[in-house]
């Protein structure tokens, strides 16, 4: 176990567990964080869903809403499961759905393409421009909107946690 950094007392250590090759269970983490893994890896499931549907169907505003749905729903149950650290919940599940997604996608680049002509044309022109293929396109984008995808999922899980600590009182 190696230790990162600590402060004082009241700080809790940041810890870097590494084990011979292949148990990483915390990184970069605080080790006074209790982490819901089981509902994160859960609600990453509709990232997975979505991404399955969006391969063949193409209707943008219909999508918008089903993920603005989506992080309501998935906000208000970390909210009301978690423990504590309702942000970084949030921020997980998007950094999951972005993998789903994007792993999908570019497995079945063909197929997504083929259903969004849009989305073909910019990817062309990041050939153009960067010589990229659509896959690596897809890679270079995909964490860009996990990020910020998980940056709003955070504050909707951070409000939802506060509502619902409004409601129990």
């Amino acid at each position: 176990m190696l230790i990162l950094a600590e402060k004082d007392a009241e700080c809790t250590n940041i810890v870097l567990l590494l084990s011979c090759s292949h148990h990483f269970s915390r990184f970069l983490i605080p080790n006074k964080v209790i982490m819901n893994w089981k509902l994160i890896l859960a609600l990453s499931l509709f990232g997975l869903a979505m991404g399955f549907a969006t391969l063949t169907w193409n209707s943008p505003k219909l999508e918008q809403f089903l993920w603005l749905l989506i992080f309501l729903l998935c906000a208000w149950l970390i909210g009301k499961n978690a423990e504590r650290s309702y942000f970084l919940h949030g921020f997980l599940v998007s950094l999951l759905n972005c993998v789903w997604v994007t792993g999908l996608h570019m497995k079945y680049a063909d197929t997504y393409i083929a259903h969004h002509t849009a989305e073909a044309g910019q990817y062309a022109k990041m050939n153009a421009e960067l010589g990229l293929s659509i896959q690596q396109s897809m890679l270079l984008i995909g964490p860009f909107i996990g990020i910020f995808s998980g940056i709003i999922l955070g504050l909707f899980s951070l409000a939802a946690s506060k509502i619902l600590e409004a409601i129990r009182k």
